[in-house]
């Protein structure tokens, strides 16, 4: 056993001799270095760039209508409804005609119609309705648009704007 212990004791590198130091530093060098090189590339040549996702097309909104002192919106959806989640619909507030733009920039959302309750808001031919309920109509302009968005949080455009006069 002795013996034994004593031939695997000469296999050993010493570190104080300088060829076997250098040796050792090689071989450090490589292990660490050679992995780094193989790993860090894919070969490819051109910088990242984020996926490209398709926005969901714009619904069309065909009506607007007073109902019980609420607005009911109808529009149309003419694409397949699968993945998306739902509808927004916006509106923008003009207390008079001159200051009215007709496009849906800077509208807000007043309300969302989420598809899982589709039957509850859908008409035939793939045509939805809304009744936008708020409390406290000013008399003014309202432009009304809808988005679509899909099950990822990705929005459309909007759809054509509809404008509305509201006496109160």
């Amino acid at each position: 056993m002795k013996k034994k212990l004593k031939e695997i004791g000469n296999h050993w590198i010493d570190l104080n001799s300088k060829e076997n130091s250098l040796f050792a530093l090689f071989i450090l060098i490589f292990a660490t270095v050679l992995p780094v090189l193989f790993l860090s590339g894919c070969a490819k040549t051109a910088y990242p760039t984020t996926p490209i996702t398709a926005l969901p097309p714009a619904p069309k909104i065909l009506s607007i209508t007073r109902v019980k002192g609420n607005i009911g919106i109808i529009y149309e959806y003419n694409h397949t409804l699968s993945g998306i989640r739902g509808f927004f619909i916006y509106e923008k507030w003009y207390k008079n005609k001159e200051n009215v733009k007709f496009s849906c920039d800077s509208s807000r959302p007043v309300a969302f119609q989420d598809l899982l309750f589709r039957k509850k808001f859908s008409l035939q031919y793939n045509k939805f309705f809304n009744n936008v309920n708020k409390k406290n109509w000013k008399s003014g302009y309202y432009i009304f648009c809808v988005r679509s968005e899909d099950n990822f949080g990705v929005k459309s455009r909007f759809s054509n704007y509809v404008a509305v006069h509201i006496t109160m």
